[in-house]
Order: C-alpha cells, then sequence, then structure tokens
C-alpha cells in the first residue's frame, strides 16, 4: 500500500478540507498520514487515520516557518512515505526538500493565493519572499491543484504551472452533532475565521438596523478581541454572541439552525478577490441561502445558482441591513432561494470533487501499486 504524506501547518482540529482529502486517499487504498501542528490552543482530535502534530518552539512569523519546514524536512527524510501532499506555500519548502533527497512524488494543494494575502499587503519585504518561493518553486511542480479558477488562471499567467480545480466542498453526508445555542431570536451567521478583510466588522454594526434577528459568530481568529470590543460598544450589543471554536460536526448542526449566511469579503489583495470560500457551500448544504461579496467568483456563482445574493464588497454597515432586512422579509424571494440553496448542495458537494483529486495520486503510481 503506497503511504501519503499531507502537510499543513494550522493544528488540524477544524481543517475541514485535510479531514476530506485524507478520508478521500484512505478510503480509496492509501495508507495516509496528516501532519500539522501542536498548539497551547489545540484540541485533542481522534480521527479514522493517523495523525502526527509537530510541537515548535516558535508559533508564528518567519522562525515559525522556518522552524516548521526544517522539522518536515528531518521527519520526510527519515520515515517512509511515497509521495507527500503540501498545503500552501508555507509547507512547501521542506516537504520539496525531501522530495528531491528522497526522489518522491510531490503533489501542491494551494488553498490560497498565498502571497496575495491580505496580512501580508504593508508587509512589501515579507511579500517579497514569498513570491521568490513562488516564483522558484511553482514552475517545477508536476502535480498541483487549487481552489478556484481564478488562481488557477493567474498561477498559469504568471509561472506557466498548470493547476487542477478542486474546490473545498462539503461532504454530502457529512457527520453532524447537535449545537444548543441560547438565541431567542432567529439569526444569521457568519462561519470562519476573524481575520481582516471578511467584512465581520460590517456585520455587527449592521445589527442595529436588523431588531428581529441575532448574528452568530462562529470561529475565533486574530480580530477577536477587536470585534468583540466593537460588538460591546455596539447598540446591537445583545444581538451579537460570538460562539468560538466549533468542531465542524457540531458547525454543520449550527448552520441548519440559521435563517441565512454571510460571506462578506472585501477586495484586499488577489488572494479575496479570488476566493471561492468554503462557507458559502457550507450555507447551501445547511439548507440556508447566503448574501457574498460581487468579488468574481463568489458573484459568478451566485448568479448561476440564485441561492442567495451578491452585494458591493464595499458596501456599508447600513446598506447591508437594507439588502439582508428586503429579503428576510420577502417570504416567496426568500423561499426561492432556500430551495435553490437545497438545489446548489445536490451538485456541489466533496462526493463529486474528491474524483479528481483522487485520479492524480492514481496517476503517480501503477494499478498494482495501489489497494482498491
Amino acid at each position: 500500500m503506497k503511504r501519503i504524506i499531507i502537510t499543513v501547518t494550522n493544528d488540524l482540529e477544524l481543517d475541514q478540507r485535510m479531514h476530506k482529502t485524507a478520508l478521500n486517499l484512505s478510503e480509496n487504498g492509501f495508507n495516509v498520514l496528516l501532519i500539522g501542528r501542536k498548539t497551547s490552543k489545540s484540541g485533542a482530535i481522534s480521527r479514522v487515520y493517523p495523525t502526527k502534530r509537530f510541537r515548535l518552539c516558535f508559533q508564528r512569523g518567519f522562525l515559525f516557518y522556518a522552524a516548521y519546514n526544517l522539522r518536515l524536512f528531518c521527519w520526510l527524510v527519515f520515515h517512509k512515505w511515497d509521495a507527500v501532499l503540501a498545503c500552501d506555500m508555507d509547507s512547501l519548502p521542506g516537504a520539496w526538500g525531501a522530495k528531491k533527497l528522497r526522489r518522491k512524488s510531490l503533489v501542491f494543494d494551494s488553498h490560497e493565493l498565498f502571497s496575495e494575502v491580505p496580512e501580508l499587503q504593508n508587509k512589501p519585504r515579507v511579500k517579497r519572499f514569498w513570491v521568490r518561493l513562488e516564483k522558484y518553486f511553482l514552475p517545477k511542480l508536476n502535480y498541483a491543484y487549487t481552489v478556484s479558477e481564478s488562481i488557477a488562471n493567474y498561477y498559469h499567467e504568471k509561472y506557466g504551472v498548470k493547476m487542477d480545480v478542486i474546490r473545498n466542498l462539503p461532504m454530502k453526508e457529512a457527520p453532524e452533532e447537535t449545537f444548543n445555542l441560547s438565541s431567542e431570536k432567529p439569526f444569521i451567521i457568519y462561519q470562519g475565521t476573524l481575520n481582516v478583510g471578511r467584512g465581520i466588522d460590517k456585520m455587527i454594526d449592521a445589527m442595529q438596523f436588523i431588531p428581529g434577528y441575532n448574528l452568530i459568530i462562529a470561529g475565533d481568529g486574530p480580530l477577536q478581541t477587536e470585534l468583540q470590543n466593537r460588538a460591546r460598544q455596539s447598540s446591537a450589543d445583545k444581538q451579537v454572541i460570538f460562539a468560538g471554536r466549533i468542531s465542524f460536526e457540531k458547525l454543520r448542526g449550527l448552520t441548519k439552525q440559521a435563517v441565512l449566511g454571510l460571506s462578506l469579503e472585501q477586495d484586499l489583495g488577489l488572494n479575496y478577490r479570488f476566493a471561492l470560500p468554503n462557507k458559502l457551500f457550507d450555507y447551501w448544504h445547511a439548507g440556508i441561502p447566503a448574501i457574498v461579496s460581487d468579488l468574481p467568483e463568489m458573484k459568478a456563482l451566485m448568479q448561476k445558482t440564485q441561492a442567495g445574493k451578491f452585494v458591493s464588497e464595499s458596501i456599508d454597515a447600513e446598506r447591508l441591513a437594507t439588502e439582508i432586512n428586503a429579503l428576510l422579509k420577502d417570504a416567496e424571494v426568500y423561499d426561492k432561494m432556500k430551495k435553490a440553496a437545497q438545489k446548489a448542495a445536490s451538485e456541489y458537494h466533496w462526493e463529486n470533487e474528491s474524483k479528481r483529486q483522487l485520479e492524480i495520486f492514481r496517476s503517480i503510481f501503477k494499478p498494482s501499486e495501489i489497494n482498491t
């Protein structure tokens, strides 16, 4: 049985994409090990496939990335494996070095346009570093895929690398757990990391104009304290509930109780401009419509499915509230969008999307080398 090492720099706990990838490969004839890192906030995880999490002295910045890749390289040099799946640029150097030394296969999974994330836009030296890594590694890749057509086209035009597109879609039959949340009012939900450029501040400010509903923010991240303070200072303080980190099984149960999902990324660099957030599909699989930014990938998908609506990425809070109120008060339009969301969920799911991922890994080996 061929052994696949999957490597990512997060703590694995809430990473649905890596969980689905590991399941897909392990259920189709491969011996899989998923590698991440352990932090002070990391909880216990129990999976049907093996996992490993590195403990590192550094938790952020250049020293963290250097330490992770050095640890990964050394681990890969001294253990048995047949192919490595490196997820994003921050795990590629260590995987690449081991691939060259061991003369094994490497697959690259680009979850985002790494050098264009909003956090790097005001850090030109750091951005140049990641661009240099892209320029060095990407033209050399034989197997690569990413999450949207726009990102794939960007990498192809800039570096000549041909990437498949494998979107981060929910499983049709995903595990689900009940999540009990005390909310006296029906609620709108945002799920995801609390990062810059996600429009969460506007969501909070808009709630003072949407008196009949609460806003549930499911996730944590760098802006958590700032956003909590913003909510406390707002007249809609009691309408905004921070649910914190939630396992993806419980998150699915929570989202099904919502009436509407939000994904309001702002145009703070090409990574967000070309984004196709997985939470959009999570909302549809929960049976609810979504309001999204009018950035290219999200707008095109919303126009195709009619499973919600798009608004200007620069919309202000009051206008956002007007759009939300108009949708929730129009029962006929809302019901049409809800049915469209359920239809979209039947088309956009991991069981379809994962077939191409499996084809890529099967193409690396001879059929007789894979247990099927």
